[in-house]
């Protein structure tokens, strides 16, 4: 599903692949190219991280739309890394099946 990059073109799995071996560092421009085009998608129905406890649990969660709450997911994570990298792929994800084309 979300973690299947094959039907990416080449450049954008490139992209995709260097974040997910360093989520949390440097990005090149390409790439923060591409993470503010996901960022930047329509807010209802987004995959988000909620912080349950500060630094240390984050939870998986959708966000409800304008005027709508958040929708909290049963996935959790200790590692914010391992985080990023589940949300980074789904909205990767998310922009494919919306028909958006490759970066």
């Amino acid at each position: 599903m979300a973690d299947d990059l094959s039907g990416l073109d080449p450049a954008t799995r490139a992209l995709a692949e260097g974040f997910l071996a360093d989520p949390l560092g440097e990005h090149s421009p390409n790439l923060q190219r591409l993470l503010y085009t996901l960022r930047s998608a329509p807010a209802e129905g987004k995959h988000v991280l909620v912080e349950e406890v500060p630094g240390r649990r984050w939870r998986l969660a959708r966000l409800g739309g304008r005027g709508r709450p958040v929708v909290l997911l049963d996935e959790r994570f200790d590692d914010l890394a391992a985080a990023e990298r589940r949300v980074f792929l789904l909205r990767l994800a998310a922009r494919g099946a919306a028909g958006e084309g490759a970066a």
